[in-house]
């Protein structure tokens, strides 16, 4: 008897929502508890991405994708071996998307969703360019009464980039945020106790007229015509890093002016010990005659 990971998944849903009231939900209401979520892999830097799905009723939810069973790339494009659907909890839980929406659906859309999603699984069909994650995604979406409407693209219908768009021009929520730092900025990014936080940053500030240019990294010297001269401690606030470093902090209420920082650098990751909004800074006491900017870029996968 055939089996998958996304099978078991959906057969312990559905026998979840047989007992899940719908007097509890509102009668089965819009916005009542069943929810939607499409997520975009947009796939950049990568020959390709993904879509996957999350169906949400109550506490619950399945997520779900279509993969080919072959990725050999000696098949021809057009048909790459078998299709299956998969479980992506784990591509949810590890924010393996760029971008996100979610709608609020009524307990027949959910059901009629779970039904797709398994008719998908049943069908056996190959994966190829007119029956692949994208499309599979646009049909849960139509299914659960979601009106998805994708254009079309000469490289085949609903890949990941065109979803990806979609998404982001229809007020989608994007994984990565991107600030521009040469002095303090708040992200407004709420982060809770246990998220991972991960960042990535880049460019150059010049640190006032008599030090020179940085990255991210900071520096500890600067050029005096043709000798390298010590940056004096007393420009930093935290004389034990790099002058001109990255720094970021988790405001938490009441905390003081120089309270609760942490070196970024270029970048890295890091679990939150406590709640707040995110802060990022550089380490220095005089950022009024800083040119220049750092980009970072910041996601925040919530703790499951």
């Amino acid at each position: 008897m055939k089996q998958t990971h996304a099978m078991l998944l959906i057969i312990a849903v559905t026998l979840f929502v047989l007992a899940f009231p719908a007097g509890a939900a509102g009668q089965g209401r819009v916005g009542s508890g069943y929810k939607l979520t499409i997520f975009v892999d947009e796939g950049r830097g990568e020959l390709n991405g993904h879509v996957f799905v999350g169906l949400t009723a109550g506490e619950t939810t399945v997520y779900a994708g279509f993969y080919a069973k072959d990725k050999s790339w000696g098949k021809p494009l057009l048909k790459k071996g078998g299709g299956e659907v998969r479980n992506d909890a784990e591509r949810a839980s590890g924010c393996e998307w760029d971008v996100k929406q979610t709608y609020n659906i009524s307990r027949a859309g959910y059901e009629n969703a779970l039904k797709a999603v398994l008719d998908w699984e049943n069908e056996g069909l190959p994966w190829a360019l007119s029956h692949h994650c994208g499309d599979f995604a646009e049909t849960v979406a139509r299914m659960a009464g979601v009106d998805v409407r994708l254009g079309q693209h000469l490289t085949g219908r609903n890949r990941p980039g065109l979803f990806g768009e979609y998404l982001r021009d229809n007020g989608g929520e994007v994984s990565v945020k991107a600030f521009d730092v040469n002095n303090r900025v708040g992200t407004n990014i709420y982060v809770g106790r246990g998220d991972r936080v991960l960042f990535g940053a880049a460019g150059s500030v010049l640190l006032g007229p008599n030090v020179g240019e940085s990255g991210p990294e900071g520096i500890t010297h600067f050029l005096l015509g043709i000798l390298p001269v010590r940056i004096d401690p007393i420009y930093s606030p935290f004389p034990e890093i790099p002058h001109g470093s990255l720094l970021g902090r988790i405001r938490t209420p009441g905390a003081g002016k120089w309270t609760g920082w942490f070196v970024i650098g270029a970048g890295g990751e890091m679990i939150a010990t406590n709640s707040g909004v995110l802060e990022l800074d550089v380490n220095d006491n005089v950022p009024e005659d800083n040119r220049g900017r750092f980009r970072v870029g910041v996601k925040v996968c919530k703790a499951q």
